[in-house]
């Protein structure tokens, strides 16, 4: 994957980048009086991305209007998740917590 400089930050994002705006998605049907619901398909969602990574795609596009909010909410959960296939899960089993707990 090509990379380019991105003005004097230092960073270098990758020139093809990872779009969050049209991702697949899975219809419920309508409820009684309502209209159906769609949701992000996260399997499939998390594959795409996995891929792109994989390719060395470091740019992600993503906004808060994207599938109604879902994409920032999808995108956190599957970098989450991608940085513990890849570097495994670093978290201190003497502090982290398995369970939501209200507080």
């Amino acid at each position: 994957m090509r990379h380019r400089d991105l003005g004097r930050t230092g960073r270098r994002p990758s020139v093809l980048g990872f779009g969050a705006m049209r991702l697949p998605v899975v219809t419920t049907p309508p409820a009684v009086g309502q209209g159906a619901v769609e949701r992000i398909d996260e399997p499939a969602a998390d594959e795409m991305l996995l891929r792109a990574l994989e390719l060395g795609v470091t740019y992600i596009d993503t906004a808060y209007g994207y599938h109604d909010g879902q994409s920032e909410t999808w995108l956190g959960r599957a970098l989450r998740d991608a940085a513990r296939l890849r570097y495994g899960d670093r978290r201190d089993p003497a502090t982290a917590l398995h369970a939501e707990v209200p507080i």
